[in-house]
């Protein structure tokens, strides 16, 4: 598969298009997962059952809310146990994307997706991996907690010294809330994402792969489509977990196995596309702003041009398949930081400089190039 820059149409289209090829891999490496996660749901599901038709009932008979506990919070242990399976179910997640990114990496290197070669590069990263989404969540916490607490300061401050502008207030904090508590998991969704495929695929550790994840996506040139791509994906993701959440609180969850068997085929049949346009995207940011399919064509014995790039021949100081990485470099230089761009004109430029005539050697790596 060709290494090269695609929009989020054409990696949407080519997500398709690897999902009906590698199906079976696909599916069977999140089936190894969902299945004993579903076997975790089903008893915490029938746990929740009570709490379920509670909330129904204050939704069908709202004057009782007065008289009745929240169903929400009238069972601790329910409460834990569905926080904790759901940290576990963002857990799995990872490693599947994970996995999942790691056969896209074996797609673009020539070869095919494996799946014990997929879940060994994220078993021997699991540690790392668990703690870039603890950091995550600790992160989310945070920024939760202190909007609460400087909206309560905020609210009490009002109640004090303006009373009467107290309701406003109160609805505009409420607001303020609701907002970041949306905002900031989405804003965090990506570098986590992104932080697990480097620790997966560049080895790197949890600390710098948040580093590195916030590096890429929050730049004037990427943000914006990472906020599309992010948007899209979750739309997709989420919406399926609202309808089966419509299908619980309508009486589906009544029969707990039909439930819990629909949400683990529906995660299994969803994730895979999930993760290979999240792990597409990651390589296409890769590709534009770091020059990786420069630097993998580097790696490469032969580079096969894209569609419509001309055919170089190989000269006295080039091969064919070097002169085409160096065209790719001129036309996308402006693209690079200045150190990917040095950085990457030093290799391309390496192979060449003992060869040329004295009076070239002189020039600086990107001005060899462009004699070259």
């Amino acid at each position: 598969m060709e290494l090269r820059p695609r929009n989020l149409v054409e990696m949407f289209d080519l997500a398709v298009s690897l999902y009906g090829r590698n199906f079976l891999v696909l599916v069977g490496i999140v089936a190894v997962t969902a299945v004993p996660l579903a076997l975790l749901q089903y008893p915490v599901t029938r746990m929740e059952q009570p709490q379920l038709d509670a909330a129904m009932r204050l939704l069908e008979h709202p004057e009782i809310a007065a008289r009745q506990i929240p169903p929400a919070f009238n069972s601790p242990r329910a409460l834990a146990l569905s926080i904790v399976l759901t940290l576990l179910g963002y857990l799995v997640w990872a490693f599947c994307l994970g996995a999942i990114a790691e056969g896209v990496a074996r797609i673009y290197a020539g070869s095919t997706i494996e799946f014990a070669a997929s879940w060994r590069a994220v078993l021997r990263r699991w540690l790392s991996i668990a703690a870039v989404l603890s950091l995550a969540v600790l992160a989310l916490v945070v920024c939760d907690a202190t909007a609460v607490a400087l909206v309560t300061i905020f609210v009490s401050l009002a109640a004090v010294f303006a009373p009467a502008s107290l309701p406003t207030i109160t609805v505009t904090a409420m607001l303020l809330v609701l907002l970041t508590a949306t905002l900031t998991p989405a804003l965090l969704a990506m570098p986590c994402v992104f932080g697990v495929y480097g620790i997966t695929l560049e080895s790197l550790g949890a600390v710098a792969a948040l580093r590195v994840s916030f590096g890429r996506i929050f730049t004037r040139a990427e943000f914006r489509r990472s906020v599309i791509c992010a948007t899209a994906v979750g739309t997709l993701a989420f919406g399926c977990s609202a309808v089966l959440g419509v299908f619980a609180m309508s009486g589906l969850a009544r029969w707990t196995a039909v439930y819990v068997a629909l949400d683990a085929v529906a995660r299994t049949l969803l994730v895979p596309f999930v993760g290979l346009v999240l792990a597409l995207y990651y390589f296409d940011v890769r590709i534009r702003h770091e020059g990786f399919d420069l630097e993998s064509g580097l790696d490469r014995a032969t580079v096969t041009g894209a569609a419509g790039e001309p055919a170089y021949a190989a000269t006295a100081y080039l091969s064919g398949a070097q002169r085409v990485l160096v065209a790719r470099f001129l036309e996308r230089r402006n693209g690079f930081s200045a150190s990917r761009r040095d950085a990457l004109a030093a290799r391309l430029a390496q192979p060449a400089r003992q060869r040329v005539p004295p009076e070239l050697q002189g020039l600086d790596d990107e001005s060899l190039l462009e004699r070259l």
